[in-house]
């Protein structure tokens, strides 16, 4: 009588490793598969506004004017900050 329990529990204690091995076995398969077929991102970057020369031109001569514009050039600066971004983004130069 105490090998049949040694007995059961040795086919419970197989059929539980080879439950095991199956779902591990699974599980690495799953994985694998999920590897090979692994979307690649690109970010989505914003469009910049482009500016003619003619725009250009004039807001130089704006920020040449004799005045106070501390609040434009920090806006400004800024703004080139956010154009390198969008640029570095794109990948463009």
């Amino acid at each position: 009588m105490h090998n049949e329990k040694a007995f059961k529990m040795a086919s419970f204690s197989e059929l539980l490793s080879r439950k095991t091995t199956k779902k591990i076995l699974s599980f690495l398969t799953f994985i694998l598969l999920a590897a090979c077929s692994t979307p690649r991102f690109r970010p989505i970057c914003p469009t910049l506004v482009e500016y003619s020369q003619t725009d250009q031109q004039a807001l130089a001569t704006e920020l040449l004017q004799p005045a106070k514009h501390t609040q434009i050039v920090r806006w400004i600066s800024d703004y080139i900050g956010l154009r390198d971004q969008v640029r570095a983004c794109q990948g463009t130069k």
